[in-house]
């Protein structure tokens, strides 16, 4: 484990592709949330990707209530026009870690992604 981020690597390549395919899905950008509540809700025995589709819920959540936060913060603070609409600070962070998450389960990678992952992993 190195700061908040822990790689658990699968050296057997237990995870199938359907596996990674179905877990990659849940952090496609935009819908991948809708995905990954279909997969908690109808999925019970795998574990790879009940994590996945609850960490990328949880991802999902803390973007959108970060969004929001400068959005609120707009409203206060009259910034240059760049940070004014959050949506160009948020998005591409949002596009970048939907993208590295995607890539990495792809992969067949258990990430953590800093304390999304273990609560995650904590709730499962």
């Amino acid at each position: 484990m190195t700061g908040d981020v822990m790689v658990v690597t699968n050296p057997d390549n237990q995870i199938g592709k359907e596996t990674r395919s179905k877990a990659a899905t849940c952090y496609v950008p935009f819908i991948g949330w809708i995905i990954s509540a279909f997969f908690i809700l109808t999925e019970r025995e795998n574990h790879f990707l009940r994590f996945n589709a609850l960490q990328s819920i949880l991802t999902h959540v803390v973007l959108i209530g970060l969004y929001f936060f400068l959005v609120l913060i707009s409203f206060f603070v009259s910034l240059d026009p760049i940070t004014k609409n959050p949506i160009i600070l948020v998005l591409p962070l949002y596009l970048i870690i939907s993208l590295f998450l995607l890539y990495k389960v792809y992969n067949g990678k258990k990430y953590l992604f800093l304390r999304i992952g273990a609560i995650a992993e904590k709730n499962l």
